[in-house]
């Protein structure tokens, strides 16, 4: 049931449920007032006149507060009714799942995204519970993503330098043989070859750089 149904429903509820307590309030009342003279005159059925006890002070402050009582309640009980239906409202459908939205906010902010928010009903605060949910599990995908890519970059570059060490040691090596005037070909040959090997992986790095600085946009299709 959604939001708007839910309150309509309590607030009638809340509306009968208040109209019952104030018809029992004044039914209370008419019956006191009953057991009071209420002053004036009959007429009896041969026309005669026939004056009624009138009521004391004090019965007449009774009686006043009686006409009060009954005049406020016509106006306390429906706003009431109103006013208690808006506070259950609240503590029976917005509460619990507001709190939870805070909660997730507060452990997203300090960067907390091993959690879950649970859906508590399907209504339209159910329906943003499971928005935010699948929003938090989305960041936590792009997250782990991000992590095992910056992981594979560590690797990379692990391998990376232990591929260069090999080389740049024969290198260093054959530049101290062709000081010394050295002059050896297949040595040439290997200084050739490492020296490529170099050139090679030095242009895979770069066009792995390349490729993470690209932006993604999407295309509608």
């Amino acid at each position: 049931m959604g939001l708007k149904k839910s309150f309509l429903l309590l607030s009638l509820s809340c509306l009968a449920v208040a109209f019952l307590l104030l018809g029992a309030v004044i039914f209370l009342c008419r019956g006191i007032e009953n057991h009071y003279p209420l002053g004036g005159v009959e007429i009896l059925s041969d026309g005669s006149v026939v004056p009624l006890p009138s009521p004391t002070v004090s019965q007449q402050r009774i009686l006043a507060i009686l006409n009060i009582v009954q005049t406020v309640s016509c106006i306390l009980f429906p706003v009431g009714g109103l006013i208690v239906s808006v506070f259950l409202f609240y503590y029976l459908k917005l509460k619990q799942p507001i709190s939870c939205l805070q909660n997730g906010i507060m452990r997203i902010q300090n960067n907390d995204l091993d959690f879950s928010l649970p859906i508590l009903s399907n209504d339209e605060m159910g329906q943003l519970c499971a928005a935010f949910e699948e929003m938090r599990s989305e960041l936590l995908k792009s997250n782990r993503l991000l992590w095992q890519q910056a992981e594979e970059r560590k690797r990379l570059n692990a391998a990376f330098s232990h591929d260069l060490r090999n080389p740049i040691t024969v290198l260093k090596g054959s530049v101290k043989l062709l000081r010394q005037g050295i002059q050896d070909e297949q040595t040439i040959d290997r200084l050739e070859s490492y020296t490529l090997r170099i050139e090679q992986y030095v242009e895979a790095m770069s066009s792995v750089q390349k490729l993470e600085q690209l932006s993604v946009k999407p295309k509608e299709i």
